[in-house]
Formats: structure tokens, C-alpha cells, sequence
């Protein structure tokens, strides 16, 4: 879900960064649950949009799931200077499917501090 996305086939999404993608899922699970941790903690993040100060920049891609793109848009119009950036064809990891459009962003982003 998180690599194809409730909008593409996996045929549709690089070979590699599906494989990396279970890596790093993998082992993520496997550390936190072997510690005895939750993987998610709710803080009531959601409403509380509007506390937050920081620049953000929310990077989604084009078709990924509504949720993502609804906390997106949340942060845009919420928080104090958020914006929201979607970047064509890319999923739900834009850094891992688009790096050098993902670079870019987060370059210009970091430099308009």
C-alpha cells in the first residue's frame, strides 16, 4: 500500500524501490515490536495542526491515497507556514521514486529559510 499506492499496479512502481521499501518495512517491524514498542502512537496530531510553527514543506505524490493527501492539504491551510507540493506520478515515496525531484525541492525549500 504504501509503495504502489491505492492508485497503481505494482508493475507500475521500479522493482528496487519496491524491494527496498519491504526492506526497510521489515525491518522497522521486527525492531520495534521485538522492544516491545507500538509502531503508532496518536497524539491527537490531526487537531492540533494549527499549533505547529516550523516551516513545512508536505511533499505527497500525485496518486497516492486521499488520506495522505488530506493530512496534506490539513497541514497547507492549518499550520502557520506549511506548504504542500505534489509531484506527478511518484507515490507515497517521493524521495525513494523521484530523488532528484525530491532533492530539489528540499534544496529550495532549506534555502527560503
Amino acid at each position: 500500500m504504501w509503495v504502489d499506492g491505492p492508485n497503481r499496479t505494482p508493475g507500475q512502481v521500479d522493482p528496487e524501490t519496491r524491494s527496498l521499501c519491504a526492506r526497510l518495512l521489515a525491518d522497522t517491524y521486527s525492531r520495534h515490536t521485538m522492544a516491545g514498542q507500538r509502531l503508532v502512537t496518536e497524539l491527537d496530531g490531526v487537531n492540533r495542526a494549527a499549533e505547529l510553527t516550523a516551516r513545512i514543506l508536505a511533499v505527497v505524490g500525485e496518486p497516492d491515497s486521499s488520506d495522505i493527501h488530506a493530512v496534506a492539504d490539513l497541514l497547507a491551510s492549518q499550520a502557520a507556514d506549511a506548504t504542500k507540493v505534489v509531484v506527478p506520478g511518484a507515490g507515497h515515496n517521493v524521495n525513494l521514486e523521484r530523488p532528484e525531484e525530491f532533492r530539489q525541492l528540499l534544496t529550495e525549500f532549506l534555502a527560503g529559510q
